[in-house]
């Protein structure tokens, strides 16, 4: 079962990529919803290792964040998966990227 679950991420998260900083002003240019603004916030007083995704389209926006991870890269799939599964309840053709820290 445990194999399952890694499989399964491994394939929703495949369409997902990675930048390597974030910009503070992140949500000015993306021109993000209030919902957005205040999640990305928040997750910017969080420490250790975080992420933060997010993916926008026509149909709207998506994110999802993590924070207080054992490594970098644990704070990105959480993220990205956080991320995907608001992808999916919109049936949205959205790429999560994740922004991190």
């Amino acid at each position: 079962m445990k194999f399952k679950w890694l499989f399964s991420s491994l394939i929703i998260l495949s369409g997902c990529s990675t930048t390597s900083n974030l910009n503070e002003d992140f949500c000015v240019k993306n021109e993000c919803t209030k919902q957005t603004q205040v999640a990305f916030e928040q997750f910017k007083k969080h420490k250790n290792y975080k992420a933060f995704a997010f993916g926008k389209s026509e149909n709207g926006e998506v994110f999802g964040f993590s924070y207080g991870y054992k490594s970098q890269k644990a704070a990105n799939m959480r993220a990205l998966l956080e991320c995907q599964n608001r992808v999916d309840a919109l049936k949205a053709d959205v790429k999560c990227v994740v922004i991190k820290k």
